[in-house]
C-alpha cells in the first residue's frame, strides 16, 4: 500500500484505529455487508459483473488474492517444509494472514466505518486461494513448463523521515512459446501489470522486456463506505533473472510518486558475505519533492536509504 500513497511514515500510521475497525468487520461480517449493501457487495466484491470506476473491486480479489496469494501460500508452505518447520501449511497460512491483515490495516487509513473490502479479502478470497492451491492438479499446472513465482522490492527505511520506501510485491507467470526454445511469454501482476517476452541468456539466465500499466493511486469513490477504485498509468519494465530468481529490474514507474526505479539484488555485486543489494529511484512529487531516492539492502531483505531532494528554484 505504501507505493500507492505518499504518507509512508511507517511509525506514524493510525494502526490502532484501523486495526479496531478491521477486527470489528471480521467478527461481524453480516453487519459489514449490510452496511455496504448486500447486492452492491455481491456485484462489486464477489461476482465479476461490474467494471470501471464505480465497481470492479472483484478483479484484484480473484487476480491477486486467489491466484497470486494462493501461489505465495503454497510456495511458503514448501519453504517451511524444506526447513523442517512443524505443520508447514498452517505456518504458511498464519504468515499470509498476518501479512494481509497488516496490508488491510494500512489500506483502511483510519476510516471509521466497516471495512467490507478487508473483510471480503481475509474471510473469502484468501481462504479460497489456499484451498485452490492446496489441490494437486493446481500445483502440477505450475510445476513444469509453466513457471510462476514472486518478485519483491527491497524495502528500505529512509532517513530522516522514517519512510518505508521501495516496497512492492508482484507475481511473475512465464510460459513457453511455440517452436522457440530460447523465448518465452512473460506477464506480471501486483505492483505492475506487464506483459512481454523473455530471452534466454546463457544456460540459466533470462532477460525480459515488458510493457503494460501500473496502479498509481487508490482514490476513494464513496466516503461513507471507504470504497476505492484504482488509477492506472502506462509502464514498462526490464528484468534479469536466474531461473526465476530476480537479479535486477528496471521499471519506468513503480508508485504514485515513484518514477524510474532500478533494483539490483544481493548476490549480483560482490562475493561471499559482502554482496549487498541496492536501489535507485526517481522521486516525483509528494513529501520528497523531486530528486533521487536510494538505499542499500542486505540478504535478509531489508535495508536503509535516503533521498537527495532537488533544490527548488527561487
Amino acid at each position: 500500500m505504501f507505493r500507492l500513497v505518499d504518507a509512508r511514515e511507517v511509525f506514524n500510521q493510525p494502526y490502532r484505529l484501523s486495526t479496531r475497525i478491521l477486527w470489528k468487520s471480521l467478527v461481524s461480517p453480516g453487519a459489514t455487508v449490510k452496511s455496504y449493501g448486500t447486492w452492491r457487495w455481491l456485484r462489486n466484491e464477489v461476482f465479476p459483473i461490474t467494471f470501471g470506476g464505480k465497481g470492479g473491486q472483484w478483479e484484484p480479489n480473484y487476480h491477486l488474492h486467489v491466484f497470486g496469494s494462493g501461489m505465495t501460500y503454497i510456495r511458503a508452505a514448501e519453504w517451511y517444509e524444506q526447513h523442517d518447520v512443524p505443520h508447514p501449511r498452517i505456518a504458511s497460512a498464519v504468515t499470509l494472514f498476518a501479512g494481509h491483515f497488516i496490508n488491510e490495516v494500512l489500506e483502511n487509513f483510519g476510516h471509521t466505518g466497516y471495512d467490507e473490502d478487508g473483510m471480503t479479502d481475509l474471510l473469502i478470497f484468501d481462504p479460497a486461494g489456499m484451498l485452490l492451491w492446496n489441490t494437486d492438479w493446481m500445483q502440477r499446472k505450475f510445476s513444469g513448463s509453466v513457471e510462476m513465482t514472486n518478485w519483491y522490492g527491497q524495502p528500505t527505511l529512509s532517513h530522516p523521515d522514517n519512510r518505508l520506501e521501495n516496497t512492492f510485491s508482484m507475481f511473475m507467470l512465464r510460459t513457453p512459446l511455440p517452436r522457440a526454445d530460447n523465448w518465452r511469454f512473460i506477464t506480471t501482476g501486483g505492483n505492475a501489470f506487464l506483459a512481454g517476452v523473455s530471452r534466454r541468456v546463457g544456460s540459466e539466465h533470462w532477460l525480459s522486456f515488458t510493457a503494460g500499466a501500473i496502479p498509481t493511486g487508490v482514490p476513494v469513490i464513496d466516503d461513507r463506505t471507504n470504497t476505492r477504485t484504482v488509477t492506472l498509468a502506462p509502464n514498462a519494465g526490464v528484468f534479469l533473472d536466474r531461473n526465476g530468481s530476480l537479479l535486477a529490474s528496471f521499471i519506468g514507474k513503480s508508485g504514485i510518486t515513484n518514477g524510474m526505479t532500478l533494483n539490483v539484488y544481493p548476490g549480483v555485486i560482490g562475493s561471499g558475505r559482502w554482496s549487498p543489494g541496492f536501489y535507485v529511484q526517481e522521486a516525483n512529487g509528494g513529501v520528497d519533492g523531486h530528486g533521487i531516492r536510494f538505499g542499500v539492502t542486505s540478504s535478509v531483505g531489508f535495508g536503509f536509504g535516503a533521498v537527495a531532494r532537488r533544490p527548488i528554484a527561487p
